[in-house]
């Protein structure tokens, strides 16, 4: 599997859900859950990408102005349709961190070990196998929440204005 395997599972996840295509690749998951008791690609993919969703999402609601924020879901479904359907910025944004993430998270090594409900606590998915692997989880988590959080607050998500990064003004003490 590798690497690239779950940062295309994890990139591609949004997408999946909107043509309703991840009951089909979960399956996938379930299979590897049934018969070796841990998935080490399908369902390490899916936790990561929404962990890249929540950073989007938090980063949106910080810099989406007016009516922008109440297309905001509160499930990954009305997030997509809401958000990630109608801005292509929100879409790269979660795509770049869902990538990068994936990426960290299969050269750490990361499986999913148990199922759970897919909110903040689906870290605990990650538990159940060596120590090391549930910090590894938390790493790569922690990447696919960060990443789009930065990238969705440096570019915003007005499309008016194109993808110009933002420019932060130092503080300078003394002139």
């Amino acid at each position: 599997a590798g690497p690239l395997a779950i940062a295309l599972v994890s990139a591609v996840f949004p997408f999946l859900i909107a043509t309703g295509m991840h009951v089909a690749v979960g399956q996938i998951g379930l299979v590897n859950m049934t018969t070796a008791g841990f998935d080490p690609v399908v369902f390490v993919g899916m936790n990561i990408a929404y962990y890249a969703m929540s950073g989007m999402i938090v980063a949106y609601l910080i810099r989406a102005k007016g009516e922008e924020k109440q297309m905001a879901g509160v499930n990954a479904v009305t997030l997509i349709v809401g958000v990630l359907v109608r801005n292509k910025k929100a879409m790269i944004v979660q795509v770049i961190g869902s990538a990068i993430a994936g990426l960290v998270g299969g050269f750490l090594g990361v499986t999913v070990y148990s199922f759970g409900a897919t909110n903040f606590m689906t870290i605990l998915q990650f538990a159940g196998g060596p120590g090391q692997d549930f910090i590894n989880a938390c790493i790569a988590c922690g990447i696919a929440f960060i990443v789009p959080l930065v990238l969705g607050l440096m570019i915003g998500f007005d499309e008016k204005k194109g993808f110009k990064l933002r420019k932060f003004k130092s503080n300078k003490l003394s002139k």
